[in-house]
């Protein structure tokens, strides 16, 4: 299939495309969507919007589902049909409400879609109309269960900070370590976030870090001291702030000592 259309004859490729599909064993299911997939992607390239949809149907009745309506996103994305996209998100959405990667991969088309049509070049796709990706947010935590919830408003604050609106994320990361200030995977996501698509906001940054130095639940722990020492220290040598990298470095010593004298009373208290 490849090498005929190398050699631009898309007849027969489809014809070849039609043997695959026919003969790839039932058993065999990656191979045989691959081959779908192709087959899908040739008809999206060289043929027309109708000879897609009809090859889509049938791809449908022979695999699953779910990877197949994922397949064409792909597919729509390579070829910037970006309005067909949103419509099989909602029908992914609806079937598979519960599922954190759908409503995830929605909103970050969505959100991918906002800043596309930021882009003068990007005139046409002005005139479609997307949904707002934090409608979309709303009712994905009202689909999925609650222990879901941090993981998709983090997905959302991570899409934010790195398609350019870092408030919009910090909002997010916010809401999240207020509710669950001992929640260090959190912390580590926002302070990585901070550091890489802050837009160098140098001051929100180190109050950020500050903030975790300070954080009671984190002082307790001196690995999760380590990991925000390591990041600050980290972040300062970035900027190249050699002052602000001894003090964190003498800092890190003090705290060490405390800790250091701490466990030593707590063992010549249990003697």
């Amino acid at each position: 299939m490849a090498f005929m259309l190398d050699n631009v004859d898309a007849s027969a490729a489809r014809k070849v495309a039609e043997r695959a599909v026919k003969s790839v064993a039932i058993s065999n299911d990656q191979d045989k969507l691959n081959i779908w997939t192709a087959f899908m992607n040739l008809e999206s390239n060289f043929c027309t919007q109708a000879s897609l949809e009809a090859c889509t149907k049938r791809a449908l009745e022979v695999n699953d589902r779910k990877k197949v309506y994922l397949n064409l996103v792909d597919i729509y994305k390579a070829s910037k049909k970006y309005e067909y996209i949103e419509v099989i998100y909602k029908q992914l959405a609806k079937k598979y409400s519960n599922s954190l990667d759908i409503w995830s991969s929605y909103i970050e088309f969505l959100i991918e879609i906002r800043v596309r049509k930021e882009d003068p070049a990007q005139f046409l796709l002005k005139a479609v109309e997307f949904a707002d990706p934090k409608t979309v947010l709303q009712r994905a935590l009202q689909a999925l269960t609650k222990d879901q919830h941090v993981n998709m408003i983090s997905k959302f604050g991570m899409l934010e900070f790195k398609n350019g609106a870092p408030e919009s994320g910090r909002t997010m990361f916010e809401g999240i370590v207020s509710n669950y200030p001992k929640r260090m995977d959190i912390w580590a996501i926002y302070m990585d976030m901070e550091m890489k698509h802050g837009q160098g906001n140098v001051t929100q940054a180190r109050h950020l870090f500050e903030r975790c130095l300070s954080n009671d639940s984190i002082q307790k722990k001196p690995k999760k001291m380590k990991l925000v020492f390591q990041k600050y220290m980290e972040f300062e040598s970035k900027q190249g702030n050699k002052a602000n990298l001894s003090s964190l470095r003498e800092r890190v010593e003090q705290y060490l000592s405390k800790a250091f004298d701490q466990n030593k009373d707590s063992d010549e208290g249990s003697d």
